[in-house]
């Protein structure tokens, strides 16, 4: 599982356009991600998520979420946690929401397109809702982008999200390789695959270690 909390204001520039792209950037390194078209206010959103579309003319754009790295898996699910917030009866703010994915990172032609059921996303309650995406054709070595499609440039009301997590099968740590040419530190994983961090493990034993794209089992006295 790959999952990307929004927002971690740790690494996110302060921006009140919606617009501006928004970088966050992942535990790994090299692994960012590009937002378009969400605000967060300055920061002064809460915590818990970020927000697309606006009541502002002018502000309105598509919104993206783009992995900046290729997932080195085959990705079979993705889900979104998300909320819409009220509105005016039948002012719909999205038009259309689907996963896509490219050979590389411009997205200028799509290799596949797959729709997500947003059918029961709660209005006006600030409650989040798993939005799910199923991959019918898993493809390895693509960069994903979740397209968010606006309804017009004067609606009102925002579209939230909390989270998104990528599921799929691959070898261990292949969903959060962004690539296999970086110089990573070691991460370490027990005999299961549970991570356990960068820091050599107290406990003696078989472990595995993971530096970037490469996997090796080493016994640790």
């Amino acid at each position: 599982m790959l999952a990307v909390f929004i927002p971690d204001k740790e690494n996110m520039t302060p921006t009140n356009v919606y617009s501006d792209p928004i970088i966050l950037t992942g535990d790994v390194p090299g692994q960012t991600w590009r937002l378009v078209g969400f605000s967060n206010n300055n920061n002064k959103w809460s915590s818990h998520y970020l927000r697309c579309f606006s009541n502002v003319e002018g502000q309105i754009v598509d919104a993206t979420i783009t992995t900046g790295f290729p997932i080195h898996g085959n990705v079979e699910r993705v889900e979104i946690d998300a909320f819409l917030t009220s509105a005016p009866a039948g002012d719909n703010r999205i038009v259309s929401m689907t996963l896509q994915t490219c050979s590389d990172p411009s997205f200028e032609t799509i290799d596949s397109e797959y729709p997500f059921d947003y059918s029961d996303l709660p209005e006006g309650a600030q409650s989040s809702a798993k939005i799910i995406c199923h991959v019918d054709r898993p493809a390895s070595g693509k960069y994903y982008r979740i397209f968010i499609g606006k309804n017009a440039p004067t609606q009102r009301g925002w579209f939230s999200i909390d989270s998104i997590r990528y599921f799929g099968s691959a070898p261990l740590g292949a969903l959060d390789t962004p690539s296999i040419d970086i110089d990573y530190e070691p991460i370490y994983y027990d005999l299961t695959g549970n991570r356990l961090g960068r820091n050599t493990p107290a406990l003696p034993g078989l472990y595995f270690i993971r530096r970037g794209s490469k996997t090796e089992k080493v016994l640790i006295q």
